[in-house]
């Protein structure tokens, strides 16, 4: 699409709520991770547009996935979309979440060959 920006939103699932990724919250999940081993980590990505105007941004339509890393004996990465018009396909939120990981960290944490890849509508 021309002339317009996109905006990523991510949050992690503890319980049944999710909590917006910020700085604080970043250092909170990492510091989990680093302490415990985890089974299932599980990322919401709210991914909005915006349409460049002379006066401001008009927001369009945002998309909404949900993607799932299991790091139990199967390793795989689900990604179900769960609303939105889909400007993105599922690979291209993989490929963006892995590399902001790995990029959080001074040697890379995953590697999408490792695992299996499933999408859901």
């Amino acid at each position: 699409m021309e002339n317009c920006s996109v905006v990523f939103e991510c949050g992690v699932a503890e319980g049944n709520d999710f909590s917006f990724l910020n700085d604080e919250e970043s250092e909170r999940v990492q510091k989990a991770i680093r302490t415990e081993a985890l089974q299932v980590l599980d990322i919401v990505c709210a991914v909005r547009y915006y349409r460049a105007s002379k006066e401001k941004k008009v927001p369009l339509k945002f998309d909404y996935y949900m993607v799932r890393f299991r790091f139990d004996e199967y390793r795989i990465i689900q990604v179900f979309h769960e609303r939105g018009p889909g400007y993105l396909s599922p690979k291209d939120i993989i490929n963006f979440l892995v590399a902001e990981l790995n990029a959080s960290s001074q040697k890379p944490i995953l590697r999408i060959s490792a695992f299996q890849t499933s999408q859901s509508a």
